[in-house]
């Protein structure tokens, strides 16, 4: 197994911040405005889950990721560093299929 480069702590509680800043936005909007909570879930929400993303996607590379990550890639949930969430989620997809063909 590869060893993994450290993290860079400067560069994730500077891009955690920026996904804690979307996500206060979001909360802000939907106390103003509970009506457009459809909207604010599709779109701050997604924004605010994109910054996180990215904050872990580039923990480890700072702002080198900008230059080795696509943006789909930067912004993806970050299955290297969460691969237990994601053969979980697989897991749960198979199980779903197989209900689906009974």
């Amino acid at each position: 197994m590869a060893e993994k480069d450290p993290i860079n702590t400067d560069w994730l509680v500077a891009t955690l911040e920026d996904a804690r800043e979307e996500l206060e936005h979001a909360i802000e909007a939907l106390g103003k405005h509970p009506e457009e909570a459809e909207d604010i879930m599709e779109n701050e929400l997604q924004a605010a889950y994109a910054k996180l993303n990215y904050a872990v996607n580039t923990a480890r590379s700072g702002d080198r990721g900008l230059d080795e990550l696509t943006d789909d890639e930067a912004v993806a949930f970050p299955t290297e560093e969460f691969p237990l969430l994601d053969a979980r989620a697989t897991s749960e997809e198979e199980a779903e299929g197989r209900e689906g063909e009974a």
